[in-house]
């Protein structure tokens, strides 16, 4: 039998229409509302499926572009201004998946120490060549003590994880005891998704828009609720939690991207629409990302 408890709250879960990769079926938690993919049929997963490879070649190019950097900065000062605000100063920063570095660039040059782990070698090595401090991610017991950092961030990283505690609680462990945790990752809520799942069941599949919000690469789409829970679980409180929508200059370049790569008009569409689409959004106080700062338990 296929496991279908959730991976954010280990509840039971119920499985959707979606299927994708023709394998790999969408199952909502009954509790938390948390969505996530697991094998269509009984078989397990093997360990290159469990977790997926971010870094393709355009995307040293997307995150390394300008108006993209901006944008993040924005997001990263916003974010970081709100957790001081409720947890006092952060002088250093360990960041898991960091890509090239743009997290690591902004922290730095306000001051703080910053490190990154990342899985990529490519891109572990792009961020070492702008002078980063960081590590592919087999290294990161061996050069990151335990308790050494105020805060541990991932940006858009847990969301690729199939099983996402073992990565919480090593990422947890880097930070002392009532510092902050930082993640970003897609919201389950997004009123778009549920549109687009909508009309996917309703119409048997033949509606099928689907691939415009989900995939593979993203194992799990959590609630607040699953966040909540699984950040629980590893004795730390939410205190901050915001929905923010990707920046506009990276969803535009991403998805012309993909249309460019034949994958469909809907791209091309929302290549056009999506600074409307972030307006919109931002009014109903809305977004497609969860933004949360979490206090690690004093010990």
């Amino acid at each position: 039998m296929v496991d279908l408890r959730c991976p954010a709250c280990f509840s039971q879960g119920r499985p959707l229409s979606l299927v994708v990769k023709a394998r790999y079926r969408l199952v909502r938690c009954r509790t938390c509302r948390s969505e996530y993919f697991r094998p269509d049929v009984a078989v397990t997963a093997s360990p290159s499926e469990r977790s997926s490879a971010y870094w393709e070649r355009y995307k040293f190019g997307l995150y390394s572009s300008d108006d993209v950097r901006r944008d993040y900065e924005l997001r990263y000062a916003r974010v970081f201004e709100l957790a001081e605000r409720r947890l006092g100063p952060i002088r250093s920063v360990i960041d898991v998946g960091t890509g090239i570095g743009n997290f690591l660039v902004w922290a730095s040059g306000t001051g703080r120490t910053a490190v990154g782990i990342d899985s990529d070698p490519s891109a572990v090595t792009a961020a070492r060549e702008r002078g980063l401090r960081t590590y592919e991610l087999a290294d990161f017991e061996k050069h990151v003590p335990d308790a050494s950092f105020d805060a541990g961030s991932m940006w858009d990283v847990i969301e690729h994880i199939y099983d996402p505690d073992p990565a919480v609680e090593q990422l947890i462990r880097k930070v002392r005891p009532g510092g902050a945790i930082v993640l970003e990752t897609p919201n389950v809520r997004f009123p778009l998704r549920r549109l687009l799942l909508s009309a996917h069941a309703c119409s048997r599949g033949y509606v099928n828009l689907t691939s415009l919000m989900y995939y593979w690469e993203h194992k799990i789409y959590f609630s607040e609720e699953g966040l909540r829970r699984l950040l629980a679980r590893h004795r730390c409180d939410v205190v901050v939690i915001e929905k923010m929508t990707s920046p506009t200059a990276k969803m535009r370049r991403m998805y012309g991207q993909f249309a460019t790569e034949g994958e469909g008009r809907g791209y091309r569409l929302l290549s056009g629409v999506f600074p409307l689409l972030e307006w919109v959004t931002h009014r109903a106080r809305s977004g497609n990302k969860i933004v949360l700062v979490a206090r690690r338990h004093p010990d």
